[in-house]
């Protein structure tokens, strides 16, 4: 959940309308490597408590390769800045903070700050962006300082996620049904678990993980027929073995996006849609037309919402996008009409 700005990156709104559905939902690489670091993650556990898997500790990705890893193994240098006595509750401190930090910013051969990251928690990152706003008006990028992007620190990212799994499954009301996660922990004597995960994140964090390799061990037993954990395997291939029951589980758990039944979904709503704009009201104003006969983005435009004046707009066909363009290109159906501008009152 990094929380980096991108207001140096504004994109017009043809750009944004071009970009497909497709590019925010999971494809079926990404979901594969998701279901495949699942399972890994469930070796881990079985081979740790286990005692029929416990020879194959050692065969398990105990670190999962990614695009970093030659970074992440580096050990960091850490430089103390020192403490500075400022109230973050007051903008102005913030302001001076910031001048300070902005003196062991590196800058490019232009004179321009090189952007760094500032991670604080997300409180922080509102106070950080408040002290920018408040020096819009400055010189240049140093003044006013661009040269900070606020992001959220990975621990406060863990207690977000972790505090959004409380509110959904601690409940008091459920203290006595069996298996619940409120119940987990009055059994278990996890004393000083609450659902304000900020009083309490290492022993919440300890009874989540907790919870999660008991279920994990459970599913095991299910799928094996296990009476007890300490039961033995008749087949010699444990190894193989560890490997089904684990995509098992992985499919159990998992659930699917359908992201092919949801492109299709939205594929046939896009024929009923709204004739008018990206914003889809029926306001006053000028209007523009798309000479695609089968914009899948509204057909008739306000000149507002494109950012368009009636002095741009150019003469003969006018597409929305580049979609647009291309599609009405490729059928090469009827003549050029005249553009039309329409007026809604």
């Amino acid at each position: 959940m990094p929380r980096c700005k991108t207001a140096n990156d504004v994109l017009d709104a043809e750009t944004i309308r071009a970009i497909p559905i497709s590019a925010f939902l999971l494809s079926d690489e990404d979901e594969g490597l998701i279901k495949e670091e699942l399972s890994t993650v469930i070796k881990r556990i079985l081979t740790s408590h286990v005692p029929c898997f416990s020879d194959l500790k050692d065969k398990v990705v105990w670190s999962i390769p990614h695009i970093y890893q030659a970074e992440s193994s580096k050990k960091s240098d850490i430089v103390p800045l020192g403490v500075e006595e400022k109230d973050e509750t007051k903008t102005a401190d913030v302001i001076e903070l910031l001048d300070i930090y902005k003196n062991y910013v590196p800058q490019k051969r232009d004179g321009s700050p090189l952007p760094m990251l500032l991670y604080c928690d997300g409180l922080s990152c509102e106070r950080v962006d408040g002290a920018q706003k408040a020096r819009i008006n400055g010189g240049d990028q140093w003044a006013r300082l661009e040269m900070f992007e606020p992001g959220i620190q990975e621990w406060h990212k863990r207690l977000l996620y972790i505090q959004d799994t409380y509110d959904t499954f601690f409940k008091f009301e459920s203290h006595r049904e069996k298996g619940t996660l409120y119940n987990i922990k009055q059994i278990y004597d996890y004393k000083g678990v609450s659902s304000n995960i900020m009083s309490c994140f290492n022993k919440a964090d300890e009874l989540l993980e907790f919870t999660t390799k008991v279920y994990v061990i459970l599913a095991m037993m299910n799928i094996l027929g296990f009476k007890t954990i300490d039961d033995e395997l008749d087949e010699e291939d444990h190894s193989l073995i560890l490997s089904k029951v684990s995509n098992e589980i992985v499919n159990q758990i998992y659930p699917t996006t359908n992201t092919k039944e949801i492109l299709n979904v939205i594929s046939d709503k896009s024929l009923d849609q709204s004739l008018y704009c990206i914003c889809k009201l029926e306001s006053g104003g000028e209007m523009v037309y798309c000479g695609n006969k089968k914009c899948k983005f509204g057909q008739w435009f306000h000149l507002d919402c494109i950012g368009l004046s009636e002095d741009e707009i150019p003469e003969g066909d006018w597409f929305c996008s580049e979609v647009c363009t291309k599609e009405f290109s490729s059928t090469k159906r009827g003549k050029k009409s005249k553009l039309w501008i329409n007026f809604v009152t």
